[in-house]
């Protein structure tokens, strides 16, 4: 995707990379991201290339989740814990791991500001 298509992406500020501490995965824009089975993907991450794809035909809201669900799927790759859920109920609990999170940011800006300053 050129630069151009990046800048249509919607919402106040388009990533292009995210710091994990022990890697900097790039963020790349991709329209009509699809799955290996054709199934619409608001996202995806890949951990051989360090790389989060996003649909940027999203809103900003919609991109920020995926962004913390994405997450959520490194910090479990990580720490060695993707093996401990059930394969069949990991989408829907990072989903609402991520859920849960994005709502908490959004409700306690002073929360966000205290993390930043540490």
């Amino acid at each position: 995707m050129n630069k151009q298509q990046q800048s249509e992406t919607k919402g106040p500020l388009k990533l292009t990379s995210l710091n994990f501490g022990s890697a900097i995965y790039k963020i790349e824009y991709e329209e009509r991201l699809r799955s290996t089975d054709d199934q619409r993907l608001s996202g995806s991450i890949s951990h051989s290339q360090c790389v989060i794809t996003l649909d940027p035909s999203a809103d900003a809201q919609s991109i920020a989740d995926t962004i913390i669900h994405e997450s959520i799927h490194f910090f479990l790759a990580h720490y060695g814990q993707e093996g401990a859920v059930n394969p069949a109920r990991l989408e829907e609990l990072v989903q609402s791991v991520a859920n849960g999170v994005l709502t908490v940011m959004r409700l306690n800006p002073q929360l966000v500001k205290m993390l930043q300053e540490l």
